[in-house]
């Protein structure tokens, strides 16, 4: 109950005057209305001694709620892209993401299972958008690799050719593709380039 009456008090920061009837009518609230103002009264605390925290601006209760924006992102991409490529460029039009948050990004697509055609695009858009480094094509990589190992060694390989260097986490996604695919051949050979 506790928890309840202060998750339930937070998203009032600024009452209506029509609002604030429904505020005093209610009888089983067993703290004093909220008022006006937009600081509490001194010495008024809720519940369990803590303070109020100051009046938090939307982003921050955005963030406080434990939404991740690049969620509605994948969300919009999987909603309205049927892998079309010029889908993918609308929904992205205008979206600046960093190095870290475009790795979440494919990640976050690869574990809501997005069409190969929809990650190779997100992809390409981010190489028009800033540099691809390893983390990048290493995300691309375990993502394709769950489906296709063919493709996921077509990334290796533009990887390669793109002058990236790869890691043991490049490795590990491509002898888990192959493995996958039971395509031993091939992971073992990725395994002597390894070395």
């Amino acid at each position: 109950e506790q928890r309840e009456a202060a998750v339930g008090d937070e998203p009032q920061p600024k009452p209506s005057s029509s609002g604030s009837a429904s505020a005093h009518s209610s009888p089983t609230s067993s703290q004093p209305p909220k008022s006006k103002s937009k600081t509490s009264s001194a010495g008024q605390t809720p519940k369990g001694g803590k303070s109020q925290r100051p009046r938090r601006s939307v982003a921050s209760q955005w963030r406080g709620s434990g939404r991740d924006p690049l969620d509605d992102l994948v969300s919009a991409l999987l909603i309205r892209t049927p892998g079309e490529g010029a889908e993918v460029d609308t929904v992205l039009d205008g979206v600046m993401l960093s190095s870290r948050q475009f790795t979440t990004l494919l990640k976050k697509l690869s574990q809501r299972r997005a069409r190969r055609a929809v990650l190779w695009r997100v992809f390409q858009w981010g190489r028009e958008e800033m540099e691809m480094n390893v983390i990048h094509y290493n995300a691309l990589i375990a993502s394709v690799g769950r489906g296709s190992a063919p493709h996921a060694l077509e990334v290796y390989q533009e990887m390669r050719q793109q002058g990236v260097r790869p890691d043991i986490y490049t490795f590990n996604s491509l002898i888990a593709a192959c493995a996958k695919a039971s395509a031993c051949s091939q992971a073992l050979g990725v395994y002597e380039e390894m070395k």
